[in-house]
């Protein structure tokens, strides 16, 4: 601000888009929002592609007798040992032992209140979803699916990288994201249109939320 900038457009990555995600609802001041692997929610469309995509990659092994043991030995076995009560630490507290890349995921409905506010104010949106997130993102249109209650008006691009892992480690590929990025740019309005602050720009983050209830007496 001391430099006369009085909008910003924000980037992040997973856990960094999520911060991004927040930190623009609350600031008005932020006018874009670019956001790798962002909060998204699976559709039954989603669950279409995910069958099929197991059916090609794992059809071949359900007639193979070595391969159902497997299937057994390993979800079978945790089973057995909760019934005759023989379960290892892990799986008899299992909330104890937390991953440290655990990504707590708000309802679908918090985040799109937030991406309400934003696009009634004028904020433009650029998602991508990469590969690396298949087990929760794995089709082009599943953003807008997911979203389809909200009139976007244009102010929200997303682009769907299957090839691409979390981090777009690829040189092809950040070349494809840096271009993308780089359209997407030339259409930022420098002056968007500015609307009322709504209730939400002053609301608890999620990760408040999750705090307070955590931690609750």
């Amino acid at each position: 601000e001391k430099h006369g900038n009085k909008q910003f457009v924000l980037m992040g990555l997973c856990s960094g888009a999520d911060i991004a995600f927040e930190t623009a609802v609350n600031d008005p001041r932020v006018v874009g929002l670019i956001q790798i692997d962002p909060f998204s929610y699976r559709t039954p469309k989603f669950y279409l592609h995910y069958t099929t995509y197991l059916l090609q990659q794992h059809g071949p092994k359900l007639v193979r007798p070595k391969d159902w043991w497997r299937v057994i030995n390993k979800y079978g076995r945790p089973i057995a040992r909760k019934l005759i009560g023989k379960q290892t630490l892990a799986e008899r507290y299992p909330d104890l032992i937390e991953s440290p890349f655990q990504r707590d995921i708000p309802p679908r409905e918090y985040v799109a209140a937030g991406l309400r506010d934003l696009v009634n104010r004028g904020a433009q949106i650029f998602n991508v979803f990469t590969g690396g997130m298949k087990d929760q993102y794995n089709h082009q249109s599943q953003y807008f699916d997911c979203f389809h209650d909200i009139d976007f008006g244009g102010r929200v691009t997303a682009r769907y990288l299957p090839d691409a892992d979390h981090t777009l480690e690829a040189l092809d590929l950040q070349e494809r994201f840096i271009n993308d990025l780089r359209d997407w740019f030339h259409r930022l309005p420098l002056t968007p249109a500015a609307g009322p602050v709504t209730e939400h720009a002053e609301r608890k983050s999620w990760w408040q939320r999750l705090h307070d209830a955590r931690y609750a007496a």
